[in-house]
């Protein structure tokens, strides 16, 4: 199913994004990848891929975690602080194991991870027109780097904001930079000359699966964004806030860039 605002030829002109006069801004997991693929964590810690005492230890931080994560009605302070922690212990995980390369290959060889459907001819319609990609991820800079490579779309109009692991003589170094987490995914680390010229754009277009997504962009920049969000998990109970909270919802058979490319009439 499609929803959209009843004002969204309002808020921005679409013909800005065909003019080229844009740039796209994404979350990563279960945004360009599908509801049934893994997610760039997990992929790390399959009992096949990695071994089983960090799957066994991975799946305790989530039992624990996850409903922290999103209760809420626990405080936000609190919540960042419990979802902080459990992103260290996930990192001190892949260390203390003796994560290497091979192992982190490996791992990405035997993992679901499939793009979402249209995925491609929008990254290949944005480096054609050169128009600025920006990935922003809680996960792991790694795997998303690999899978693009893999599917031939890292191209060189791509940033990545995303937590990097770092290798030295193959093995993993101990993870002492700031955590980009799910309360903190924003575009504040973009190098200067990228924020800039994202600044003097007319639109932006922003792919999100949660409402928390909406935040990768400054407060002062919605104004100018165009929100499109695919809902596939409870849609009947969470309908209403992501159509208060985005332009555009796409749920279903719907929940694709080929779809949301239609509505907006990107073309050559």
């Amino acid at each position: 199913m499609i929803y959209c605002k009843n004002d969204l030829g309002k808020k921005v002109n679409i013909n800005n994004f065909n003019n080229k006069d844009c740039c796209v801004v994404l979350d990563f997991d279960k945004t360009i990848t599908t509801k049934t693929s893994a997610n760039s964590w997990t992929v790390l810690e399959s009992e096949e891929g990695f071994c089983a005492e960090v799957h066994k230890e991975a799946m305790e931080y989530v039992n624990y975690y996850a409903p922290i994560e999103i209760d809420y009605d626990m405080p936000l302070e609190k919540r960042m602080e419990k979802v902080i922690e459990w992103y260290r212990r996930n990192m001190d995980l892949f260390y203390d194991y003796n994560l290497t390369e091979d192992i982190l290959y490996h791992c990405i060889d035997i993992a679901k991870l499939d793009f979402r459907d249209g995925l491609r001819e929008l990254f290949k319609w944005c480096h054609d027109n050169n128009i600025i990609v920006v990935i922003v991820s809680a996960g792991i800079r790694n795997v998303i780097v690999e899978l693009l490579k893999r599917e031939n779309c890292y191209y060189d109009n791509i940033q990545i904001l995303s937590n990097n692991l770092s290798f030295e003589n193959g093995k993993m170094k101990r993870f002492e930079d700031d955590l980009i987490h799910t309360y903190n995914k924003n575009m504040d680390r973009l190098q200067s000359d990228i924020k800039e010229k994202i600044e003097n754009i007319s639109n932006i277009l922003l792919f999100g699966d949660l409402i928390e997504d909406i935040g990768i962009v400054d407060d002062k920049d919605l104004y100018k964004t165009l929100t499109v969000a695919f809902l596939e998990t409870n849609v009947e109970d969470n309908l209403d806030n992501y159509q208060e909270s985005y332009d555009i919802v796409l749920t279903d058979e719907d929940a694709t860039f080929s779809k949301a490319m239609e509505i907006i009439k990107l073309k050559e």
